[in-house]
């Protein structure tokens, strides 16, 4: 059992007693109900949230001590947005820019409204089979060709490409989820 559950059911006994005590002494009979119970309420809520049943604090949250998260990459480069065009049995994705990122002046332009005006950062297109069933696996670009388009298009991709000296280097271990 953890100190801080200990404390944290005293300040709750506490409170809800109090509340009780304070209200039923000055008259409000319905308040003196209501609100333990409300107290209550938000108790049980903040307490399943912060401990495990054994007492102890719960630290297993989604963040990662490495950076980036491998559970939160994002399929784009940094500041991109994904965007998907189906046509069949392909589904496109693509990289787009909204805000004017790319350091390069013959890269990524900003996306517009109509799509044929803007150049498109093309992550590939994935092939679903007409059977597709949980586990199919996609055909999918590699993230090392995803890489190096990033950085032919003046963009940077932090925590997945290191820029080397000729070529872009992946980041060991990193691999990227797949927008399907």
């Amino acid at each position: 059992m953890n100190v801080y559950f200990i404390f944290y059911v005293l300040i709750c006994i506490i409170v809800i007693s109090g509340s009780f005590y304070l209200n039923r002494s000055g008259g409000r009979n319905i308040a003196s109900i209501v609100s333990p119970v409300l107290y209550l309420v938000i108790a049980v809520f903040f307490g399943m949230r912060w401990f495990t049943t054994s007492g102890d604090t719960q630290m297993n949250t989604n963040l990662s001590p490495v950076w980036p998260p491998t559970s939160a990459l994002n399929v784009c480069p940094d500041f991109l947005s994904l965007r998907n065009e189906t046509s069949g049995n392909t589904t496109n994705y693509y990289c787009i820019d909204t805000l004017g990122v790319s350091t390069n002046p013959n890269g990524i332009q900003v996306w517009s409204t109509t799509p044929t005006d803007a150049m498109k950062f093309s992550l590939g297109s994935v092939k679903k089979p007409s059977s597709a069933s949980a586990g199919t696996k996609y055909d999918w670009v590699d993230v090392q060709t995803l890489c190096n388009n990033c950085y032919s298009m003046g963009l940077s991709w932090e925590g997945v490409c290191i820029p080397g000296s000729g070529n872009v280097q992946l980041k060991a271990g990193t691999q990227l989820p797949l927008p399907v």
